[in-house]
């Protein structure tokens, strides 16, 4: 019997040309993947101690993610990604989203707010400060021509290819010494919601 993601990931395959965009939350982190089934797989390895191990693994669940949704959709047939916003309640710092749509649904853009806790909690006034403040803008920060299933798909090979897989399977490792690519940081820096992440 199909699981409950696989029968959902058929129909955003079947109707791609009528879903133009997905939004989700409940998560904390702040990311995007495809609905597509049997294109996630993450190996099992040992994970250094470069961010929280699970934030680790998630990330390179991502990748591995990424890297098979290329593979197996190599044609122009562009599927809307699920967008995970980040929550007000945070594991991280709070945010709340502003979309940009038009009439047709067609998603425009977005920014990202942030709450930065630790800059909040260290100003001896806080009442003449904003609480939330932009975090990025997918189409400035990441270099985006537009938020289409296509462009997220392109997204997602550039990020694929910008990061040093070894660096997340061990962190004693030679090639520790090559760093990941900047979009990664950025990425990752904002999939934390603001929190400075350096590998």
């Amino acid at each position: 019997m199909a699981s409950c993601f696989k029968r959902f990931s058929l129909i955003s395959i079947k109707y791609a040309h009528i879903i133009k965009s997905q939004f989700y939350g409940h998560m904390n982190l702040n990311h995007f993947y495809f609905p597509v089934q049997d294109s996630i797989h993450i190996e099992k390895k040992e994970f250094g101690f470069l961010m929280p191990s699970w934030i680790s693994v998630y990330f390179q669940h991502l990748l591995y993610h990424y890297k098979l949704f290329n593979k197996k959709f190599k044609s122009k047939n562009c599927i809307a990604p699920i967008l995970v916003a980040p929550s007000v309640v945070p594991a991280f710092n709070p945010a709340i989203r502003v979309l940009n749509y038009d009439q047709d649904g067609s998603l425009l853009g977005y920014k990202q707010y942030f709450a930065n806790l630790s800059l909040l909690n260290s100003l001896p006034d806080k009442s003449g400060s904003s609480f939330y403040t932009l975090l990025y803008d997918p189409l400035n920060s990441y270099g985006m021509t537009s938020l289409s299933g296509c462009d997220y798909k392109d997204f997602a090979k550039r990020l694929v290819k910008s990061t040093n897989f070894d660096i997340f399977v061990d962190a004693t490792h030679e090639s520790r010494k090559k760093k990941n690519g900047q979009l990664v940081k950025k990425y990752l820096s904002n999939m934390m919601v603001g929190i400075p992440y350096d590998m």
